[in-house]
């Protein structure tokens, strides 16, 4: 029984962090860049997608990405992007990392 207790508390930790994670992300990020922000609700969705996929996507490519500079660059390049083809170009920075990532 005290297995599953730890367990349990090992996946509302995870959960919790998930949660918690990607809005201090993304506004460390941001503090000191421009024209982000018409964006941001749509950079925090991004956030909290890539911190899933850091927490719960099982692979090597993922255990050992550097996420700060994958969230900034991957920033960059969504700021960049069209409004139109921002979810989708998302879509394709993180499969870049989990290639199994699609979108429903």
């Amino acid at each position: 029984m005290e297995k599953y207790k730890k367990y349990a508390r090992t996946s509302l930790a995870l959960a919790i962090m998930s949660i918690i994670t990607p809005s201090v992300s993304a506004n460390h990020l941001l503090q000191n860049e421009q024209g982000y922000e018409e964006i941001v609700p749509e950079l925090r969705a991004f956030s909290e997608l890539a911190q899933q996929v850091r927490y719960f996507y099982p692979s090597n490519a993922v255990a050992n990405s550097d996420w700060d500079s994958f969230l900034r660059d991957s920033f960059k390049v969504l700021r960049d992007t069209p409004s139109e083809q921002r979810v989708d170009k998302g879509i394709e920075l993180i499969q870049a990392i989990a290639p199994y990532v699609q979108r429903m």
